[in-house]
């Protein structure tokens, strides 16, 4: 069982603006970008939820698509419903969320 960044993250890191959350840094240099709400392909599909089961993830490297590739279809689209068990395999295995990024971030 994987620990749920995901999850975690977006408690950090709240929807109630319209601004996207920030791009998720790891910890061994790469970086996507994950959103959920009443506006991305998620689920559930509302803001704030206290759980997310899926969630929507721009890539900005292509090693993500080894974990996720039943969910790409254009690189101008982003993935959709994407399972978080999925995304935080992925980020276990980068090594973690790299929190020192966000120092001073104010959202």
């Amino acid at each position: 069982m994987f620990h749920d960044h995901v999850n975690e993250f977006f408690k950090k890191f709240s929807s109630r603006t319209e601004r996207p959350r920030p791009a998720i840094f790891l910890k061994n240099g790469s970086s996507l970008s994950c959103q959920a709400s009443n506006y991305h392909y998620s689920s559930p599909r509302i803001n704030d939820a206290d759980k997310y089961d899926a969630v929507e993830v721009w890539l900005f490297d292509n090693s993500f698509l080894l974990f996720a590739k039943d969910y790409y279809y254009s690189e101008d689209e982003p993935l959709g419903y994407v399972p978080v068990e999925i995304v935080n395999e992925y980020i276990d295995i980068c090594g973690g969320i790299d929190y020192d990024k966000y120092e001073g971030y104010v959202g």
